[in-house]
């Protein structure tokens, strides 16, 4: 469809999927909050210069924003129809099962998790999990947090 969507997201590294998926559901209230919304949307405005291009309902909302900056970006992109997807990028550890079986696993986890939740947004959202079970999640944060700080990329 022609809807326009905002991407904004997170990645995390835990040795227990569990204590991961805890942590991204604790915080996703925060995340998709006004506050925190519109703390994001500041960061890509401030970054527009670095786009190719930026659809025009976005920039009908940075020239508002702009010229009044203290107008709710999370209510403009509401009446705006934008919505929200918000991928969960998650390493972690998962060395006793084969590939399919801790898939299967992390996704029950997943849906018992959230089945316990309300999340009260105004958005339209759209919530996915990429799932990543590796040996070691915490040996490939560091390598990622390094390459990082010296402004390399991850071999």
């Amino acid at each position: 469809n022609n809807q326009l969507s905002l991407l904004l997201g997170e990645v995390k590294f835990y040795t227990s999927f569990k204590t991961a998926t805890k942590k991204i559901l604790d915080g996703l209230t925060k995340a998709v909050s006004s506050n925190y919304f519109n703390k994001n949307v500041i960061a890509l405005i401030n970054e527009k210069g670095n786009f190719d291009s930026i659809p025009k309902e976005f920039t009908d909302i940075i020239e508002k924003w702009e010229s009044d900056p203290d107008i709710n970006l999370y209510s403009e992109i509401i009446q705006k129809g934008i919505k929200l997807h918000y991928p969960m990028l998650i390493l972690y550890d998962a060395t006793e099962l084969n590939f399919d079986d801790v898939i299967r696993k992390s996704v029950n986890i997943i849906n018992s998790q959230f089945a316990k939740r309300t999340i009260d947004i105004e958005m339209d959202i759209e919530l996915f999990f990429i799932l990543i079970p590796v040996n070691s999640a915490k040996i490939i944060k560091e390598g990622v947090i390094e390459c990082i700080s010296k402004n390399e990329l991850l071999e």
